[in-house]
């Protein structure tokens, strides 16, 4: 591909994005799904898997795949964010995300009744917020809630 014709591949997979992002927040998840799969294969075709722009999608196809009830589709692009992730951090990159990430994982764990997968998720990402001193807000509130859920749910509480 000539330079002119990857810049023209990025801008659809921009237009792609933002048309998946408008319809995940009009809760249209069917559309949202189709435009930002069409997103993340231009952006992989030209970028790569582990580059930010691919992982953003990755991130929001997840949460997409979650709404639409496809919770191992979902588990499978979270997957994938993190292996990427770690990919990109082992070279140097910055940590910005994978909170979000491994809430999103917990939580559809716990909703899978995989408690001891979504514990694991959950308690990383505590450590996470506790390392990098994040303060406390909604984000704390919720994790701490299904962390708690699934403390219950392994009577692993007294």
């Amino acid at each position: 591909m000539n330079s002119k014709s990857t810049r023209n591949t990025i801008l659809l997979a921009r237009l792609y994005e933002r048309l998946g992002t408008v319809e995940f927040r009009l809760r249209s998840f069917e559309h949202a799904n189709e435009y930002l799969s069409k997103a993340l294969t231009l952006k992989t075709e030209i970028l790569g898997s582990s580059h930010f722009d691919a992982e953003s999608i990755q991130c929001l196809l997840g949460r997409t795949q979650a709404e639409l009830g496809n919770r191992g589709k979902a588990l499978e692009f979270y997957n994938e964010f993190l292996r990427s992730r770690e990919e990109r951090i082992s070279k140097g990159f910055t940590v910005d995300r994978e909170m979000d990430v491994l809430f999103q994982l917990g939580k559809l764990y716990y909703e899978n009744n995989q408690f001891d997968l979504a514990g694991s998720c959950l308690e990383d990402c505590l450590d996470l917020r506790r390392e990098f001193q994040v303060k406390q807000d909604q984000g704390a509130a919720d994790l701490l809630y299904y962390l708690g859920c699934v403390l219950i749910e392994t009577l692993q509480f007294e």
